[in-house]
């Protein structure tokens, strides 16, 4: 949820627990390199970005994109801009009983992507 968080707030700490042992640090790093406006402070011990996103939907419309026998939720997401799109509607989750009746164990899944 650290990739999430970032995206969504602007912000992430250096020291996020879902950074750890994976080198995120050093993208994190590149992309606030490359992002003139922000970039971290030594001092505040923060990545941040100034993209402003807003996901196009939240987990209460959405619970999952992908619904497995171990794993039940979001791992894709759509972000947008927040200053110039807004998000009109979303189609929602496939219906469980939809599952059921088609025996499609769940997604992703040839017929049914994530």
């Amino acid at each position: 949820m650290g990739v999430v968080e970032f995206l969504t707030s602007g912000q992430v700490s250096m020291d996020h627990q879902d950074f750890k042992g994976h080198g995120y640090k050093n993208s994190l790093h590149k992309l606030t390199v490359m992002n003139k406006n922000h970039s971290h402070s030594s001092n505040s011990n923060l990545y941040t970005h100034s993209f402003r996103l807003r996901p196009a939907y939240t987990s209460d419309i959405m619970p999952y994109t992908n619904y497995t026998y171990d794993f039940k939720g979001i791992i894709d997401y759509i972000f947008h801009s927040s200053d110039t799109m807004i998000t009109l509607a979303a189609l929602g989750p496939i219906s469980l009983d939809w599952f059921k009746d088609n025996k499609v164990v769940g997604c992703p899944h040839p017929h049914v992507p994530s």
